[in-house]
């Protein structure tokens, strides 16, 4: 801790005073039974339990019945380019937990160009077939102890779904064109000083 005071590093200096102050406990504890009566504290039950209550919490109805279809902007509609790609590998976090194929974005940002031809490759043969592979609609879920409450209470957890960098640089595309397409229609030309690159 001392040592990245000294030396302002205040990431690694608060990371230090968190493993001190807040120790993580790790492995899968107890929790309550959805009625409260009972501790489970057998492994399997415990697991089966949390499946139960993610997907309660998880799978909604849509509230949405159906969306109005509009004109395809043909500018968001052209495949995606490399370029495109490499600029969305760029804004991945790092050091951030990866998804179900355990692949993590430092993986990404120094695979060069050839890795980035690879995925735009397959990027763009999801994007002309209009379905994504079921890795990409797949998800890691982590529950967080809010740190308030009974830790054996499923409902003083926050759930945090872990999903493939790959995916996240597929959507991070399609969302920069949108952004794009949105700041050059909608805003005026007096507005230009909120957006980035302008």
């Amino acid at each position: 801790l001392q040592e990245a005071a000294n030396h302002h590093d205040m990431k690694q200096f608060y990371k230090g005073l968190k493993c001190v102050l807040c120790p993580r406990v790790s492995g899968v504890g107890p929790v309550c039974s959805g009625d409260g009566t009972t501790l489970i504290t057998d492994r399997k039950e415990i697991l089966t339990h949390w499946a139960r209550h993610f997907s309660g919490v998880l799978n909604w109805s849509s509230a949405i019945s159906a969306i109005e279809q509009v004109p395809i902007i043909t500018d968001l509609d052209t495949l995606p380019i490399d370029v495109e790609i490499e600029n969305a590998i760029k804004k991945m976090s790092n050091g951030k937990a990866p998804g179900p194929d355990k692949i993590p974005a430092e993986i990404f940002k120094h695979g060069g160009p050839m890795l980035t031809s690879k995925l735009g490759k397959f990027i763009r043969q999801c994007w002309c077939q209009g379905a994504l592979p079921q890795d990409f609609k797949d998800a890691n879920i982590v529950h967080l102890y809010k740190r308030k409450g009974d830790r054996t209470d499923c409902n003083n957890h926050r759930e945090i779904s872990l999903l493939s960098v790959a995916r996240k640089v597929f959507a991070r595309v399609i969302l920069d064109r949108l952004i794009n397409s949105l700041a050059e229609s909608i805003l005026p030309e007096s507005q230009c000083g909120f957006c980035s690159g302008r």
